[in-house]
């Protein structure tokens, strides 16, 4: 299958250095970020892309794969009679591309009728070699005290409640990769904790369960006519959880309308996502140079490391895919 880039610069069949050719005012960035930073939005079929990089070159993978539960989606058939075969092509292409000490964040979850889809992926993916490093809960929607916080898509059934929740699982090559806890922590409510549990600052780890709503939407154009978009908070949370140094590269090899790379960008990621549909790789572009009518309203812009101490220690781990 033919690997094209979608951007309109001509360097190469992967564009590696179209981010020195743009306007740096289209991008958000300094003459220097562009020259350094790519975000490419490359229209493959996701294995073939994958299968296209250097082994072991990928510091982070954020992606959220089809569930095969035949949603709609463009240029593609979520209802494959192989999807679980097919997803094992797909995690073994991921396996060779990331890094040894490289985190990948698989988001995926099941339906009521089918809620066991998580674990018949995550199965496949330790049978193509990864170590569950760690299981993150995603909570769209919860009720404390009689009041709901985020949105969840309600169903009308006498057997099923409505479900609020999927999940995040951190995938490495041995279950010992690094991570910076704090660069998604919460503060203390007691802040006589800092000191009683010996911390540098107001930060402690908010644990293996994140609330991350979607904003409120009025139409379908609201989430790029796209069946399952995640919010921008969710791969901006994975990427600075894994700790990684600016410039490293991450990878979404079912882009979309690319979130991910959305959130490449405000971190100032190197970002490269993969999709087969034309329609969605063109918005995925439009929403990077910013000229998608859309506002990007899901999270404020974040850096990937609050702490000075922690960033010192990002930065000593290596770049990884920063020389292209």
């Amino acid at each position: 299958m033919e690997v094209k880039c979608i951007s309109d610069s001509a360097c190469g069949p992967f564009n590696y250095g179209c981010a020195s050719n743009a306007n740096p005012a289209d991008v958000g960035q300094t003459e220097a970020d562009s020259a350094r930073l790519i975000t490419n939005v490359i229209q493959t079929d996701c294995i073939a892309g994958l299968n296209s990089l250097e082994k072991g070159s990928v510091a982070a993978i954020v992606t959220s794969p089809p569930y095969n539960i035949g949603k709609k989606y463009q240029g593609s058939d979520d209802n494959k009679d192989d999807y679980l075969s097919w997803m094992r092509s797909v995690l073994v292409a991921c396996k060779r591309a990331l890094a040894d000490n490289g985190h990948f964040f698989l988001q995926v979850g099941g339906i009521p009728k089918r809620p066991l889809i998580p674990w018949e992926v995550l199965t496949e993916a330790l049978s193509a070699g990864f170590v569950l490093q760690n299981q993150i809960v995603w909570v769209k929607s919860i009720a404390i005290e009689k009041k709901t916080y985020g949105h969840f898509k309600p169903i009308n059934s006498k057997r099923f409640l409505n479900h609020l929740y999927e999940f995040i699982f951190d995938l490495t090559d041995n279950g010992a990769a690094p991570i910076d806890r704090l660069a998604v922590g919460v503060p203390f409510i007691d802040e006589s904790n800092i000191r009683r549990f010996r911390h540098k600052e107001n930060l402690r780890c908010q644990g293996d369960v994140w609330f991350i709503p979607y904003d409120t939407i009025q139409s379908n154009k609201e989430r790029y006519n796209h069946p399952t978009v995640f919010p921008v908070a969710l791969p901006e949370m994975c990427i600075k959880f894994s700790g990684i140094p600016q410039g490293s590269l991450v990878v979404d090899p079912f882009v979309g309308t690319g979130t991910t790379l959305v959130a490449c960008k405000r971190l100032q990621m190197n970002g490269i996502g993969f999709d087969i549909s034309p329609e969605y790789c063109k918005m995925a572009e439009e929403r990077l140079l910013g000229s998608n009518p859309i506002t990007e309203q899901e999270t404020p812009v974040a850096t990937p490391n609050r702490n000075v101490a922690r960033m010192a220690t990002a930065a000593s781990r290596p770049v990884i895919g920063s020389d292209f």
